[in-house]
């Protein structure tokens, strides 16, 4: 806010003194006094707060120090506006909460060298008790709060409509967190794959316990967490999902029980996954079941989906049949954002910015996928949908996967070298989704009779808009925002 008022003020006397070249003027004289030091409130101007119970609480706003004369020292009052000044000001919706209930900083004193300051309102465990049961004898809809008004002494101004913060609050008991570093996979403007926690089982996870945010452990709390492997199959009957348990060995945590002590406001166990026996598709359910010897959580039983994630960047995809005209190239396959792969549409065989249209006899509009490690046992596969723009039109209807044992493949298939046909994806047997932002997430797929695989090709052979075999008109085309791999 200063920086914005110093530009307001500076660029009147900016103009000034381009007419007046030669002579020479005190800017202290140019601005009237009352902008020379400006105070605001930095924060919006109603803020909802949280308090618990059982300790003390404190909260604060902060207070901006602009105008002219940043190096000026200034100060003010603080003033709690009472319910009549409220009403005036605000309308019947608020209440004053009366200030035996809490208590404020004293007034605010800006140095020279202070361009902010702030205003607190602390709380003890017995005001918190008497705000709560003040709370119960308010009317419905009325909303208590604490409305702080900043006055300024001589030679300092407030600057109009921020002159004045309103706090309103709810009252919680303080309930510890679940939580996994990991976090969701959440890709920018796509649908999220699962609400649960996603763990890479290639990277370093933990799973924690935490004090809410602002709140300070005062007590001494032994925090556990043990492993459920016996609950995955009922969560995949309740939820419709297939996730795989991890085999015997595989999964561990680094220790059962961590002792919070007063000042540390997390417990963290680390994951570890022994990969020498990992085996299965990529995704698997790792239930925790978590408990403390005082507060509440907010789970007491923590699901997170551990991933065997194949790291995939542009340079791993190649494609004939990339639009250089719409969407992002490949690298609109691999950027965790709602931008995708746009296959050709157009035949311009003369320009060389469009092309002539393509279309493969059999492998219709592909991308190649070169993996870095072959997969052999068994993989999942994810593809979303674009999210913008009739994604309908472009949503494959039939997806052929293709793969080859060698790390230069020959263009023919069934051969040695070349291409084979691993399975087909469609509309109807498979559910390929059609609508913005959806995704398609593959059951396991097994590759005990395959040999190890190099290469995949994602081949849609037809989409929703037209696409279809042979695929000769020019402008069927498909679209595809993100594609996902797990295995082994």
């Amino acid at each position: 806010m200063n920086r914005y008022i110093k530009y307001l003020l500076l660029s009147v006397p900016a103009v000034l003194l381009t007419s007046c070249e030669g002579d020479r003027y005190d800017l202290s004289t140019m601005i009237p006094e009352k902008y020379h030091t400006v105070l605001s409130f930095a924060d919006t101007q109603i803020k909802e707060n949280i308090l618990y119970e059982d300790i003390n609480n404190s909260i604060s706003f902060k207070v901006l120090k602009g105008g002219s004369e940043l190096n000026t020292a200034c100060s003010a009052t603080l003033h709690i506006l009472s319910n009549e000044e409220l009403h005036e000001q605000y309308g019947n919706a608020y209440t004053a909460i009366p200030q035996s209930m809490y208590s404020v900083s004293s007034d605010l004193l800006f140095p020279p060298d202070k361009e902010s300051g702030d205003v607190e309102i602390t709380f003890d465990e017995n005001q918190v008790d008497k705000l709560k049961e003040f709370y119960t004898d308010l009317p419905e809809g009325i909303k208590p709060c604490i409305a702080v008004k900043v006055v300024p002494y001589k030679g300092t101004t407030v600057f109009e409509g921020n002159d004045v913060a309103i706090s309103t609050f709810s009252i919680r008991k303080i309930e510890l967190m679940a939580g996994c570093s990991g976090g969701k996979m959440s890709l920018s403007g796509l649908n999220d794959l699962s609400s649960l926690p996603m763990a890479n089982i290639n990277a370093a996870n933990s799973i924690s316990i935490s004090m809410p945010t602002n709140v300070s452990n005062q007590w001494e709390i032994l925090c556990t967490a043990k492993y459920r492997p016996d609950l995955i199959e009922a969560y995949n009957a309740e939820n419709g999902t297939d996730y795989e348990t991890l085999p015997d060995g595989v999964f561990s945590l680094s220790t059962n029980e961590i002792n919070m002590t007063p000042g540390v406001n997390k417990a963290e166990f680390a994951m570890q996954f022994d990969k020498t026996n990992l085996t299965g598709s990529g995704l698997y359910l790792v239930p925790i079941e978590l408990s403390t010897s005082m507060l509440s959580l907010d789970s007491e039983l923590f699901y997170i989906l551990a991933a065997n994630t194949v790291s995939l960047t542009e340079s791993n995809f190649s494609s004939p049949a990339t639009a250089t005209y719409d969407g992002s190239g490949l690298a609109g396959l691999c950027d965790n954002t709602s931008g995708f792969w746009h296959s050709v549409y157009k035949d311009e065989p003369g320009n060389p910015e469009v092309g002539p249209y393509y279309y493969d006899d059999t492998f219709g509009h592909y991308f190649q996928v070169r993996l870095n490690t072959p997969l052999e046992e068994s993989f999942r596969l994810a593809y979303w949908v674009r999210a913008d723009y009739d994604p309908t039109a472009s949503a494959p209807s039939e997806v052929r996967l293709y793969y080859s044992n060698s790390a230069q493949p020959e263009e023919e298939t069934e051969t040695e070298n070349g291409w084979k046909l691993l399975t087909t994806l469609t509309k109807d047997e498979d559910n390929l989704p059609a609508t913005s932002g959806a995704f398609y997430l593959s059951g396991p797929i097994d590759l005990s009779e395959t040999g190890q695989i190099m290469n995949l090709r994602f081949c849609v052979i037809s989409s929703n808009g037209g696409l279809s075999h042979p695929g000769k008109e020019v402008g069927a085309h498909t679209a595809i925002a993100e594609f996902k791999l797990w295995g082994k």
